[in-house]
């Protein structure tokens, strides 16, 4: 079997060298999210901007939600126009739409988080899938040079703390 080196794609998804998209991440990137989502609605500062994750010999590494919005404000001009969102049974489901003032260019990035986490029940499962459609639109816009700015930036800033 072929090593294949993982990487970040254009639209912030960790992918192989291949293109082909790594899954098995999804968890794990999923509960950073809820996480850094649950942190800052109760006022925590977050520090964390970036995530490295370590699976099978590969290390992943991309911007969390945090970093995905300092991304946003580090390129200026893009802006949340529109979210809807819809509750069902077991779900709510987000739709946000991001414009890039500059270009006029705009983008839908859509959620859909459950309302139970580890089989309880989660009381924040409406504003995870707010925020989450938020910045899956939002990343649509940015550059990725300045993605690969603000993750180095933040990389680095890591290593110095340790």
């Amino acid at each position: 079997m072929e090593n294949k080196e993982a990487v970040i794609s254009s639209d912030g998804i960790p992918v192989t060298s291949d293109g082909e998209p790594l899954e098995e991440f999804g968890t794990k990137l999923q509960i950073i999210d809820d996480e850094s989502i649950i942190a800052d609605m109760r006022g925590h500062a977050i520090q964390d901007y970036v995530y490295s994750i370590k699976s099978g010999g590969r290390t992943i590494q991309g911007l969390t939600l945090a970093g995905i919005n300092e991304a946003a404000n580090r390129r200026g001009g893009l802006e949340i126009e529109s979210i809807q969102y819809e509750e069902t049974e077991d779900a709510w489901r987000a739709i946000a739409k991001a414009v890039d003032t500059i270009t006029g260019s705009s983008r839908y990035g859509a959620c859909e988080q459950p309302k139970k986490a580890f089989k309880k029940n989660d009381p924040f499962a409406f504003t995870k899938a707010v925020h989450k459609a938020q910045r899956n639109a939002l990343k649509q816009l940015i550059p990725v040079p300045v993605i690969q700015e603000v993750l180095s930036h933040y990389l680095k800033q890591n290593k110095s703390r340790k």
